[in-house]
């Protein structure tokens, strides 16, 4: 509560509100005897000035004045960050997918917390090279925190600068700066993600602590490999699957064990196989894209990517509704912050004639990435499907 006084600006209103009355109540107190004024009309004024009061505080709480005039306010999320693009600082401007990469990871890895809103990737990168300031982010994407910084990299060194800071009045809550080696790259994730949560001063439980631990963490190689890979699968073309399954594969050619990367090695063959030349190399594509990815399940249980990318296979391309829908499930419950994840889920659940939870999912999808035009129209779909065309008229004019 105190939280939202002061984001939707209550408590200066009440300040203002006190000291205008109070200044026309002195000039009434001054001018009245000079009229002839009754003293009741006075005792009305003050009595006007203390009930309007509440009043003045209830249109502070509900309206706000935006760039687009007087809007009405949208509560935001106490405990709730946007992971902004790293700026890539390194004098080689190619580098800029390491950047890109490592933002993605630390959005991924703050996802993981429960007690987290945190805004998806497409809400997050549409700020990239744009003049918008942290309040006008903070509006548009509902958040109370922004988390930015930069990335050095030079050889084997990298650094990492990053800070936390309020939305509504641009306050730093945190900032700090790492110097290392390629080799503490995950490390460093860690100790950002950590310093984040108990910024926020969130309570978590020991399971619920954003960690890399429990999981392949590979050589500064394979991950470059492997963010390269991510960079061009995010990019959804024909040239981007086939070159994300080429760098998927020189990680995993240096790191047979790397769960992460045969995930997604086997979401680019499987979309890749959409444009091969026969039926039979189309077949036997995706055949090989589930093998991988119930390799990368078997080597790391508890990577929700992992799960996800099996749960899409079976839905997408095999029609395994109740399979695709078990492995959802599984990825929800290991990174339940996934834009990805909760929208396919919400498909599956479409295609299985339960459109209120469809609608459910797709609309915890557009919460979190609220400026994905995809996430709206799938939100559209749903809300029409079940009457509701106003929500679906809404949710087009978002897409």
């Amino acid at each position: 509560l105190w939280f939202e006084l002061k984001r939707r600006n209550v408590l200066r209103m009440a300040l203002a509100y006190a000291a205008l009355c109070w200044l026309l109540l002195q000039v009434a107190d001054l001018l009245l005897p000079t009229f002839g004024i009754p003293p009741w009309v006075m005792r009305a004024l003050v009595l006007l000035a203390v009930l309007g009061f509440p009043l003045a505080m209830m249109f502070a709480w509900t309206y706000a004045w935006t760039d687009r005039g007087l809007q009405r306010e949208i509560p935001a999320i106490a405990a709730s960050i946007a992971v902004l693009p790293l700026v890539n600082m390194s004098s080689d401007k190619e580098q800029e997918y390491f950047s890109d990469g490592l933002s993605e990871e630390l959005l991924n890895l703050l996802a993981q917390v429960p007690e987290l809103h945190v805004a998806g990737r497409t809400s997050s990168f549409s700020f990239k090279d744009t003049q918008a300031t942290i309040a006008q982010i903070g509006q548009a994407l509902n958040v109370a925190t922004v988390l930015e910084g930069s990335v050095r990299k030079s050889g084997a060194h990298v650094r990492i600068t990053a800070q936390l800071i309020e939305t509504r009045g641009g306050y730093h809550l945190w900032s700090q700066t790492y110097d290392r080696q390629l080799t503490d790259i995950f490390a460093v994730q860690d100790e950002i993600a950590a310093a984040v949560v108990a910024a926020l001063k969130l309570k978590l439980l020991p399971s619920h602590q954003p960690s890399h631990a429990g999981h392949h963490l590979p050589g500064p190689d394979a991950y470059n490999h492997f963010l390269l890979g991510r960079q061009f699968l995010n990019r959804a073309t024909e040239e981007g699957f086939r070159r994300a399954g080429e760098e998927y594969r020189k990680a995993i050619a240096l790191e047979p064990t790397y769960a992460a990367a045969l995930a997604g090695l086997a979401l680019a063959d499987a979309y890749a196989a959409d444009y091969t030349q026969t039926d039979a190399q189309m077949l036997a594509l995706r055949a090989q894209a589930r093998a991988t990815v119930d390799q990368a399940v078997t080597l790391d249980p508890t990577l929700g990517e992992a799960y996800t990318a099996r749960a899409v296979l079976r839905f997408v391309f095999e029609h395994d509704w109740e399979g695709g829908a078990s492995d959802f499930r599984q990825a929800l419950h290991f990174n339940p912050g996934d834009v990805m994840s909760l929208w396919q889920y919400s498909r599956l659940l479409a295609a299985q004639g339960k459109l209120a939870d469809a609608l459910t999912q797709a609309q915890a999808a557009t919460r979190l990435d609220s400026l994905s035009a995809q996430a709206w129209e799938i939100q559209a779909r749903y809300q029409i499907a079940l009457g509701d065309f106003a929500g679906a008229r809404a949710a087009l004019d978002r897409a």
